[in-house]
């Protein structure tokens, strides 16, 4: 469902859209200038457009600022992992991190083994392991296919067999019933292909 946003009010540390076309969507107006215990007084929950974020800082280190990453969420753990991507220093990085939700703390995820560092990545996670295909490094696409054993803290190559994906970066990545789809991304040129990995065969 569509909704067009007529206006926008920054209460702190809440942002509003509202569209005041619609008698039963949330309106407030600029110069309400009203608190956050007004604010939380309004029947925000009887709108139709749910538009309000809050900002949750983690209380302990975090990984550096980057672009290009891969994220996977593990909902046997509650944890949020995110690896590879783009420095703000332009550099290509390899490392892997994992975010506890329920504690809201970062941990860094040492790896026993190198991986090549890489922008453009995406993965899936099928029970305690991520499944990693494509990249971007040094002026190359990439085609590699890896799996990151959150058990083991190893890093797997997979040989698969049959014709192969081409390299690709930014694609899209998912997993029904055991079964890993990448569409699309981009390799110097646009790509619509679809390919499907059995991970049970």
């Amino acid at each position: 469902m569509g909704a067009e946003i007529s206006d926008s009010v920054n209460i702190e540390p809440y942002t509003i859209l509202s569209n005041k076309t619609k008698s039963n969507q949330l309106t407030i107006d600029a110069k309400d200038n009203m608190s956050v215990e007004d604010f939380k007084k309004r029947p925000v929950i009887q709108t139709d457009l749910h538009t309000l974020w809050t900002k949750q800082l983690p209380n302990n280190i975090s990984p550096p600022p980057r672009m290009g990453h891969f994220s996977v969420y593990d909902p046997n753990t509650n944890i949020m992992i995110i690896g590879y991507g783009l420095g703000t220093d332009k550099k290509l990085l390899s490392d892997i991190w994992a975010l506890d939700l329920n504690e809201l703390k970062w941990s860094r995820f040492e790896i026993n083994e190198t991986i090549q560092p890489r922008t453009g990545s995406t993965a899936v996670n099928i029970g305690r392991k991520i499944y990693v295909f494509g990249g971007f490094h040094d002026k190359t696409y990439m085609s590699d296919f890896h799996i990151i054993d959150l058990e083991t803290s190893k890093i797997i190559p997979i040989n698969a067999e049959g014709e192969l994906p081409p390299p690709r970066a930014g694609h899209i990545m998912a997993v029904y019933q055991n079964k890993i789809m990448i569409w699309g991304g981009y390799n110097g040129q646009f790509l619509n292909d679809l390919w499907i990995y059995d991970t049970i065969k």
